[in-house]
């Protein structure tokens, strides 16, 4: 009786306790990859916005272009369809404006390079590229296209489209849209709340009430 009783308990015991740790490495294991190819997947993705913002940041359309179209076809398809298709859904024009910005982008850097042939290439590529859908491109042709009458751009009224803040706000707008697609946050939420700290922090100082911290800043000071 004691036998049977012993070789089934130990029976069982080492049962669940095979058990067990079969499950826990299963889980253990799903978990390892997953994350590891999550944070793969989120590394590769840095790596691409990356370059694409230099592209941008430093006027390379093209090759801002040709990185969308290898990267990110889902994005591109929609550059393929005719200028005189809109898109019908929200996303869809939304990720569209963000692409018409950026042949529009490219025009600014055409005329940018003041090139004996930029004044004709330009006109080519505006006829060719910059169809607009809507009244909101339509004014954004106008905006850019205005820079073709002056002889000197970068002393025109329309200067401000040749600045580099206008790169950087374009790549900004680019690289939030392709963030959007992969279902990831444009802000983190420590992006978010020290972004709501220095909101009221700068309206405090505007009502001169000092924040805490700057209080502790001045008390350091003293």
């Amino acid at each position: 009786f004691f036998f049977f009783f012993f070789f089934f308990f130990f029976f069982f015991f080492f049962f669940f306790f095979f058990l067990f740790f079969f499950f826990f490495f299963f889980f253990f294991f799903f978990f390892f990859f997953f994350f590891f190819f999550f944070f793969f997947f989120l590394y590769i993705l840095i790596q691409i916005t990356s370059e694409l913002i230099d592209a941008i940041e430093q006027g390379d359309i093209l090759e801002a272009f040709a990185l969308i179209k290898k990267h990110f076809p889902a994005l591109a398809s929609l550059d393929n369809v005719p200028n005189s298709t809109p898109p019908n859904d929200h996303e869809a024009i939304k990720l569209h404006t963000v692409l018409f910005k950026l042949k529009c982008q490219r025009f600014i850097e055409i005329i940018r390079s003041t090139t004996p042939s930029s004044e004709l290439e330009a006109i080519r590529y505006a006829q060719t590229h910059l169809k607009a859908t809507n009244s909101e491109l339509k004014e954004k042709v106008k905006e850019v296209t205005a820079l073709i009458a002056y002889a000197d751009p970068h002393q025109s009224q329309s200067k401000h489209l040749l600045t580099q803040e206008r790169r950087e706000q374009l790549a900004k707008e680019v690289n939030d849209v392709l963030l959007a697609q992969c279902n990831l946050p444009v802000q983190t939420s420590i992006e978010k709340v020290a972004r709501q700290y220095s909101l009221v922090d700068e309206e405090l100082h505007k009502c001169n009430v000092a924040s805490p911290a700057r209080n502790y800043r001045e008390k350091m000071a003293i």
